[in-house]
């Protein structure tokens, strides 16, 4: 008989966090070259297989960017060199997920935030806290990273249309581990809220400073006067996981034809830019 999982609460990482601890960023790229593989192994003729990110560098270089997040979950019950570390992961488009869910709860720093809530709960996930080093990094728990999603600024689609126009954060690489004593728990989901949680707050904080400036404020302590709308991203191969997005309040924005070789494809597929609103 397996161990029954014990979930962290979503942990809320800086780039500077993951450069620094190079185990648990190799964690997250098995976890999600694995998840990206398993998405297309039901269609060989369609796909290549091939690892989203081939590199720690490369991971370094598309996701640990200026302003960017990543969140995870740990199994504190199973470590990364555990006989299940090589488990093929869940893609997104196979979970028995929710929505994103913004929280009211609004933590002083992104390096201590974390949502937890009941693995099958449909409430709300709770904030909480967790201690932070000296060097301002979180305190990560022992375990294996069973789920992921990372955000980061918005640059536009593909070719960086909209780029000039558009703005928000893109939410990327969201993975969760194919073992069945991981399935249908809402992992994806909770990384997901932790992120919107904290790009909310993020938002509503640079909202305020600017009211500040301007004068605008009249009560400086209120931030519940904080009003306004934030923008989230994805870019989705519409045969693979569109259909998770719009189920879960993403719109169509624009799409395209994209051919050979793009994402590993070998024939052609329908690349859509979706956007959600989250209103604050």
């Amino acid at each position: 008989m397996s161990t029954p999982p014990n979930f962290s609460p979503p942990i809320l990482l800086t780039p500077s966090s993951l450069k620094s601890n190079t185990p648990l960023t190799n964690q997250i790229i098995s976890l999600t070259n694995a998840a990206f593989a398993r998405s297309k192994q039901s269609q060989p003729e369609k796909w290549r297989i091939r690892p989203r990110f081939p590199t720690l560098e490369t991971y370094y270089e598309q996701m640990l960017v200026d302003g960017a997040i990543v969140a995870v979950v740990l199994d504190q019950c199973e470590s990364d060199d555990s006989e299940n570390s090589n488990t093929p992961s869940e893609t997104i488009a196979t979970q028995d997920t929710q929505a994103i869910a913004s929280s009211s709860h609004f933590p002083d720093t992104i390096a201590t935030q974390a949502t937890q809530a009941t693995p099958s709960s449909n409430t709300s996930p709770k904030t909480i806290t967790t201690q932070r080093t000296q060097e301002s990094h979180p305190t990560i728990p022992k375990g294996k990273v069973i789920a992921t999603a990372a955000a980061v600024p918005w640059k536009g689609g593909w070719h960086s249309e909209g780029a000039l126009t558009e703005t928000g954060f893109e939410i990327k690489a969201v993975a969760v581990d194919g073992n069945e004593k991981y399935l249908h728990r809402g992992l994806a989901v909770q990384v997901m809220s932790a992120l919107g949680d904290e790009l909310v707050r993020q938002a509503q904080l640079e909202k305020l400073e600017k009211q500040m400036k301007e004068g605008e404020q009249e009560n400086l302590e209120e931030e519940r006067g904080v009003s306004g709308s934030l923008s989230l991203w994805i870019l989705a191969a519409e045969c693979i996981n569109g259909e998770y997005w719009k189920k879960r309040g993403y719109k169509e924005v624009r799409r395209s034809t994209k051919g050979d070789l793009t994402w590993g494809c070998r024939t052609c597929f329908e690349l859509v830019v979706f956007r959600r609103d989250v209103e604050f």
